[in-house]
Formats: C-alpha cells, sequence, structure tokens
C-alpha cells in the first residue's frame, strides 16, 4: 500500500514547515453608464425646462438649448446624467503568500505568516449631479492589504483542550470606503489604515457531557493617512470595527437510554461599539451590544434523523447595523438587527 503523505509541509528535519505561494491577477475592465432623469427633476429646478428651451431663460447664451447650459453630457438623449461611452480600467497585481511554521512538540506549533490580498477598483455608477460632456466617469482604484501574523496552535491535555493565539498586524492602501455625498451613495480610495490585533481561542471537553468554546479578540483599527478629498466626510474610526468581541459557547450532550442523544447549547457574544458608516454618524452608531442564542436538539440512535429547536436574540435587544446619513435630504436611513426570534427545523441523512 502507497504511504499516505503528510499534510504537514516539513522541508527541514521534523520540525520546521515552510509554504510559498503567489497569485497573479490580470483584471480587465469595462463599463457604459446609462442613469437617466427620467422626469427631467434637474431642468425643472433649474427653472430651465423643457430640455430644448432656450438657455435664456437662465441667463445664459439663447443660442444654448437648457440641456447644453446644464450640461447632459449626450446629445442625443436629454435625459442621460452619466458621461456617454465606454470606461476601462486595468489592473495587474502580484500577491504573494508565505507560512513558516516549527513544531515545538506534536502537539504545539508555532508559525509566521504574510500575505497580501487585491481588491480591484471600479467605478461609482450612480451620480449625484450631471457630468457635463468631457467629463471622467466617477472612478475609484484598487485596495491592497499586507498582513502579518504570528501565532501558537496546540492540543493539550490529551487532546482534551484546544488553544490557539494569533497577533496580527495589516496595512491597508488605497482603502475603498462608500460615502454618502449628497443623495448618492460614492465609492472612494479614503486613504490608508492600519489594523493591529490579538485573538484567543479554546476549545475544550469538559468530561464525557459538557464542552466549552470561547475566543476573545481585540483590534486597533485607525487611519494612517486620509485622502485630501475625503477628510471633510470621514470620521475618526474606521467603519464596522469593533476594539473588543468575546464569544462563548458552552454545550451539554447526553445519550438518553433508547441510544438517542439530546443536547442543550448556548452562544454568548459580547461586541464593543461600533460606527456603521464613514463619516461615523452618531444616530447610526451601535453601542455595546451582549446578545444569547439558545438551542436544544435531539439526534436518534441511527443518526439520521435530528429535531431542534431555538431561538435567537433572546433578550430581544435591538440597534442599527447599517445606514446612512442623507443629509441633502434631512434624513439619516438606518436598519435595525432581527428581534428576537424562534425557530423548528428537522433534518434527515439518507
Amino acid at each position: 500500500m502507497p504511504r499516505r503523505p503528510s499534510t504537514k509541509p516539513r522541508i527541514v528535519g521534523d520540525k520546521v514547515g515552510l509554504t510559498l505561494g503567489g497569485r497573479f491577477s490580470a483584471d480587465r475592465k469595462s463599463f457604459t453608464g446609462g442613469q437617466q432623469d427620467l422626469n427631467q427633476f434637474f431642468y425643472k429646478i433649474s427653472g430651465c425646462y423643457p430640455y430644448n428651451a432656450s438657455a435664456s431663460l437662465i441667463g445664459a447664451p439663447a443660442n444654448l438649448t437648457c440641456q447644453q447650459a446644464l450640461g447632459f453630457p449626450n446629445p442625443n438623449n436629454p435625459n442621460q446624467m452619466y458621461p456617454y461611452g465606454e470606461n476601462h480600467q486595468n489592473f495587474n497585481e502580484f500577491t504573494p503568500t508565505a507560512n513558516l511554521q516549527y513544531h515545538f512538540t506534536d502537539a504545539v506549533m508555532g508559525y509566521l505568516s504574510y500575505a497580501k490580498g487585491f481588491k480591484t477598483g471600479g467605478w461609482t455608477t450612480r451620480v449625484t449631479a450631471v457630468l457635463p460632456p468631457g467629463s471622467p466617469a466617477q472612478a475609484f482604484g484598487p485596495e491592497t492589504d499586507q498582513t502579518y501574523e504570528m501565532g501558537l496552535k496546540s492540543e493539550l491535555l490529551n487532546k482534551q483542550l484546544i488553544v490557539n493565539t494569533a497577533v496580527f498586524l495589516s496595512h491597508y492602501d488605497g482603502i475603498q470606503l462608500t460615502y454618502q455625498l449628497s443623495t448618492s451613495p460614492v465609492t472612494q480610495n479614503a486613504g490608508n489604515a492600519q489594523i493591529k490585533g490579538l485573538e484567543v481561542e479554546v476549545q475544550s471537553l469538559l468530561g464525557s457531557h459538557l464542552s466549552l468554546t470561547g475566543s476573545v479578540g481585540y483590534m486597533d483599527a485607525k487611519y494612517t493617512e486620509v485622502n485630501q478629498f475625503a477628510q471633510a466626510t470621514t470620521g475618526p474610526y474606521l467603519p464596522k470595527t469593533p476594539r473588543v468581541k468575546i464569544s462563548l459557547s458552552p454545550d451539554a450532550h447526553t445519550r438518553l437510554a433508547g441510544g438517542a442523544t439530546i443536547r442543550f447549547g448556548i452562544d454568548y457574544t459580547h461586541t464593543s461599539e461600533i460606527y456603521n458608516d464613514v463619516q461615523d454618524t452618531a444616530l447610526l452608531r451601535r453601542p455595546k451590544e451582549d446578545l444569547f442564542n439558545a438551542s436544544s436538539s435531539i439526534v436518534a440512535p441511527n443518526g439520521k434523523l435530528t429535531f431542534t429547536i431555538g431561538g435567537t436574540n433572546l433578550t430581544d435587544r435591538r440597534f442599527i447595523t447599517t445606514g446612512q446619513p442623507q443629509y441633502a435630504g434631512g434624513v439619516v436611513f438606518g436598519t435595525y438587527n432581527a428581534p428576537r426570534e424562534w425557530y423548528a427545523t428537522l433534518g434527515m441523512k439518507y
């Protein structure tokens, strides 16, 4: 029988492993914008209406039409707001990765890793105001991330306890964020950012009927540079980056006299405050929250049938998860999380 290859990369004895990789991306993009002002709102509010009327209505030269004076870009379509024609962007990026491992024992392994990530650029496809002839489409460039990580993975007490720890540092260049400018969401390269933090994950078996899984994460996220065009609309904190997140999930299970297995589990999550938008709008801030979910299930003796009942957000906490300020319209939009919910599921294996 052929020997099964090892899943651990080993290049120097039995203790050191090295993994190298890389990816080259060649991205070719094209886009044709076609946003329309179908009710001719911009003509009406300007006082120059209809589109083929003389621009003298607003004090412009009489030999110009309202369409020409207001800068609508397509002479064959008086309602088109986006510059007509096809737009092109090309992106070439090499993203390497490397991982160095050292096996202190069969149960404890330390590692160092580096990885580069790449997110392609594009266009904002909706504009707030008319883009006159000759104006470029509203494009944004690529975003790259370089992450360095050091950690330790271990299986202790005869695999009854698993402990994984890691510290990381990420550098973002050209970070892509979506701003609410007037009445339209616009994606821009806000600048550069740095995120550093640590994570600890623990899984343990406490006897034959109880297991416990938990994790603690700490993250320090900040801008290192903000582009000049974005400074007026960029808050001091990166969106969607809680400083602290803690989870704890005890799970109890036992086998009944008839051979069926019954299980009961609780999931607890604590998340520190989060800003949901780039501007760090106070009305859209999510305060620190503690959430509880629970479920109970019974598995048939043959393992082919599982019935589960449970509930999510048991304390019925409500908070905003996404939103955008639309000050031009005098409103701030927000979306709330789901309320307390109950469910039942029946699973079958064939």
